[in-house]
């Protein structure tokens, strides 16, 4: 699935970078669903991904600036089928925010409420959740649902700010956050391996959406493989779901970052 070009200006890189795909050197069928013109982030990735489900059941999701380790490929293997049928479970994400620290636990994954993108699994019974829309906003918003799914009040309040940006809106920039609307509409999980499997090499000044922004330190061991343990039932892990909402949600570390994340909190208002 690919985006058409958005002028003159990316013509080649279009061409060059379906010309990749063009010839796959192992046995499979293939099938691809390309733009005839650009229809932006937002509308290509959510509707690549439903036209995906009207063929299969389930489905690995990388996009062209995600790296994963070998070991990705059989961990979502493994997981989409064990949770197939437990409706809680609806993604599986192949990178980890947290990788380096200790938890507790003996399992090869962490169930939280944070459905990270950068390389990650989901069956078409929980993608048949999403709408662009984010249907219901207000009232969820009425009821709770930040306040039962997150913990802390900084979290809280971008989240709050991100829904009622996209909310109705007909030109949405990007569509990750309605999947994870989704998720939390539903009280569904989201998995994260114990060891980082995928890197993104999406940082950089020819980047499109991350600009000069720094990459995230997330290595990935190419020989990495263990023996997948599944957790005993599938529940959050609280004190993981709390690390992962600090270190997506943490204050910036120095005054000038926080006080350029302020001004830009006050510019999107």
């Amino acid at each position: 699935m690919a985006d058409g070009p958005r002028g003159p200006q990316d013509y080649d890189a279009c061409r060059l970078a379906r010309e990749v795909v063009a010839d796959i050197d192992w046995e499979c069928e293939t099938s691809r669903y390309y733009a005839e013109k650009n229809l932006g982030v937002a509308t290509r990735v959510s509707s690549g991904i439903t036209k995906a489900f009207e063929h299969v059941e389930e489905a690995i999701i990388l996009e062209d600036d995600t790296l994963p380790c070998p070991f990705f490929f059989q961990y979502c293997a493994s997981l989409l089928e064990y949770w197939r049928h437990d409706e809680k479970v609806f993604h599986i994400s192949g990178t980890n925010f947290l990788h380096g620290k200790s938890y507790s636990g003996n399992s090869s994954y962490y169930f939280h409420r944070h459905p990270t993108i950068w390389g990650w699994a989901t069956w078409k019974r929980a993608w048949s959740h999403y709408d662009i829309r984010l249907p219901d906003w207000p009232w969820h918003q009425n009821n709770g649902l930040l306040q039962r799914t997150l913990h802390t009040r900084e979290a809280i309040k971008q989240w709050n700010h991100i829904f009622d940006l996209h909310y109705d809106n007909d030109d949405p920039w990007t569509w990750d956050y309605h999947w994870t609307y989704a998720t939390w509409v539903k009280s569904g999980l989201s998995a994260s391996p114990r060891e980082n499997l995928v890197t993104n090499l999406g940082f950089g000044k020819d980047a499109t959406h991350t600009g000069n922004a720094e990459a995230p330190d997330l290595p990935i061991n190419p020989k990495y493989t263990e023996t997948i343990i599944h957790p005993i039932k599938s529940h959050a892990d609280e004190e993981f779901n709390l690390l992962m909402e600090k270190q997506i949600h943490g204050k910036p570390p120095n005054k000038i970052k926080r006080g350029l994340s302020k001004l830009w909190k006050l510019v999107c208002k």
